[in-house]
């Protein structure tokens, strides 16, 4: 099952229109953090923005032991490292905020902004990442999360605590954090996007 749903990354990654709305001056001097980056394909296009540099970091083994196979044609563009990525093998739990950039008027440490992408529901502590989160974002930063909440899947039935939507954005607010409600104005609570989909394949 594992090894199943780990080729199923492939997909999920490499077949964002995150942070194109920043505006592009402002991208040259911001940082952004990628927990639970998978097999690195949003956390290479990031830095392909213009963004200072994109920290793109992850834990499991399987998702690591990719970079070591031959490379295969299918994906549709070429990742090749640039000095704007770096790629940690590394507990999310265990990173420090980054000093500020030398370009900063008024540096402050922390990250520009962190991006999630099914990642904080394979959390064992849900409220230790979310703190963890707020503590790595420098003031004024953003966290983008789109989901999804699916503990007992995720985890292997590991997780400390599973929290319902509403609960999880209630935490964030009392840790400081400011929700964005969408465009018309009505919180979203669900958005529809498969984990790790195929949808040439039967099996989703």
């Amino acid at each position: 099952m594992r090894v199943r749903e780990s080729l199923k990354h492939y997909i999920r990654d490499w077949s964002v229109d995150v942070l194109r709305a920043v505006d592009i001056d402002a991208r040259a001097g911001q940082r952004v953090l990628v927990p639970g980056a998978g097999l690195g394909r949003r956390g290479w296009e990031i830095p392909e923005l213009g963004f200072l540099e994109t920290t793109a970091v992850e834990l499991s083994f399987l998702m690591n032991l990719e970079a070591l196979f031959r490379s295969i044609r299918l994906l549709d563009v070429v990742p090749r490292l640039s000095s704007a990525l770096k790629l940690l093998e590394a507990d999310f739990l265990t990173l420090k905020t980054p000093p500020a950039p030398i370009i900063d008027f008024l540096p402050v440490p922390g990250h520009d902004f962190i991006v999630t992408l099914f990642f904080i529901d394979i959390s064992l502590s849900i409220l230790t990442t979310l703190e963890h989160i707020y503590y790595l974002l420098r003031p004024g930063g953003t966290w983008i999360n789109p989901g999804p909440l699916l503990w007992t899947a995720a985890s292997g039935g590991q997780s400390k605590l599973e929290l319902r939507l509403q609960v999880v954005l209630q935490t964030v607010e009392e840790l400081g954090f400011i929700i964005d409600p969408p465009e018309d104005g009505q919180r979203t609570t669900t958005v529809e996007c498969e984990y790790t989909g195929d949808a040439q394949a039967m099996m989703r």
